[in-house]
């Protein structure tokens, strides 16, 4: 490979370069000084970026491992369910209070925190179309009567944007 350096007519350094390439070298290669500190100021940068992005991906990919664990565990857990009721369940006897009797049974049977909706829900899944449908109203209303009485107890008052729950007393 043969190099040496000259001037064009103009006066620009230029550098051949083998098989009689030229190329322009300097201030007429359009690449100057100021030109190369931006351009090594604009990789450091993006090495910073890069390693920042790389730290944020470890991260991630960290939370998501522990994710996927913790979420296998939790397949794994037995889920409570209420209990389906047996064809041949019994409504109480009919009367003036058989709602309210109805409404009790519901209660002690039902598993962890509950609200008005929920019972009336599972009271109307009791009743079929035997009888007329209960509304959280009137299940309210049996709840804060087991209430005053001892039965169960208040996990969370009721506000008027959400129901207050209740649980099983013990």
């Amino acid at each position: 490979m043969i190099s040496f350096s000259s001037s064009d007519r103009d006066g620009h350094d230029l550098e051949a370069v083998g098989r009689g390439g030229v190329v322009p070298t300097g201030a007429a290669s359009g690449f100057s000084p100021r030109a190369g500190s931006l351009h090594s100021q604009q990789q450091a940068r993006h090495r910073e970026e890069r390693t920042l992005h790389a730290a944020e991906l470890e991260k991630i990919q960290q939370s998501l491992e522990a994710f996927r664990t913790v979420a296998a565990t939790a397949v794994d857990l037995p889920q409570t369910t209420v209990k389906p009721a047996s064809e041949e369940e019994e409504l109480p006897p009919p009367g003036r209070l058989q709602i309210s009797r109805l409404l009790r049974n519901v209660v002690l049977n039902l598993p962890e925190s509950f609200g008005a909706s929920a019972v009336a829900e599972e009271a109307n899944r009791r009743i079929g179309g035997g009888l007329p449908a209960v509304d959280r109203r009137t299940a309210s209303d049996v709840l804060r009567r087991m209430l005053v009485e001892g039965a169960i107890r208040l996990a969370r008052e009721g506000k008027a944007f959400h129901e207050g729950l209740y649980t099983q007393r013990g």
